[in-house]
């Protein structure tokens, strides 16, 4: 029975789990070279011959935090727009569902821009921004199809949006910029704009709440 057949139970799953969550960590601190098995297993607590029994080697647990973090993005996306029947709106509040995931797991941001570095690793990263570029790509057409934005290639507006969230997103984690409490409203309009909408009709209730505490 081969690593991606095996059927784990919920305490397997469990296990793989917390070998994942201590291996995201060492790695995000240490460095993905700097880490060895060793140092994942001691850190979980757990014996080396169970390291084995979930991954073949490092390399695809790596690789396996990577499709998990991408995995783990969408759900919140897929949580913050459910109900919301305004394609704009939708992609108002993935853009903050987005932020919100980076800035509560920058130890697993700088696993994806370490990845992106990486030729072994690029494509686990090109494939996740791909799949962000098509979830985004439907509600702009949607928005296209129901006038809400002018006509224009879906794909290639939504690889913007893509890339401009994430773009920001290194910026604050690298402290290049810091103006926090502005910066998912800045983030916002300007893809908005980008799309050809006005921003003001779609600022999330959280980013008007904080505009007016700041006034």
């Amino acid at each position: 029975m081969t690593m991606q057949t095996k059927k784990l139970t919920r305490q397997g799953r469990a296990r793989k789990e917390q070998l994942m969550s201590e291996a995201a960590k060492l790695f995000a601190h240490s460095g993905y070279y700097a880490t060895r098995v060793i140092d994942i297993v001691k850190s979980a607590g757990v014996a080396k011959g169970l390291f084995y029994w979930y991954f073949e080697n490092k390399e695809a647990l790596f690789r396996e935090i990577v499709k998990a973090t991408r995995d783990d993005l969408r759900r919140a996306q897929a949580r913050a727009i459910e109900g919301e029947s305004d394609p704009l709106a939708r992609i108002s509040k993935g853009i903050e569902a987005s932020l919100d995931f980076i800035g509560r797991n920058e130890h697993l941001y700088v696993l994806l821009r370490f990845a992106g570095t990486q030729e072994r690793f690029a494509s686990l990263v090109e494939e996740a921004q791909e799949v962000q570029a098509r979830d985004v790509s439907q509600h702009i057409q949607a928005a296209i199809d129901d006038g809400t934005l002018p006509d224009g290639d879906a794909f290639l507006l939504a690889h913007g949006v893509v890339a401009t969230v994430f773009h920001f997103a290194r910026l604050k984690a690298s402290n290049s910029i810091d103006h926090d409490d502005q910066l998912l409203e800045f983030i916002t309009a300007f893809c908005l704009r980008g799309l050809g909408a006005n921003p003001e009709l779609y600022l999330s209730a959280r980013t008007r709440a904080g505009r007016k505490a700041a006034g």
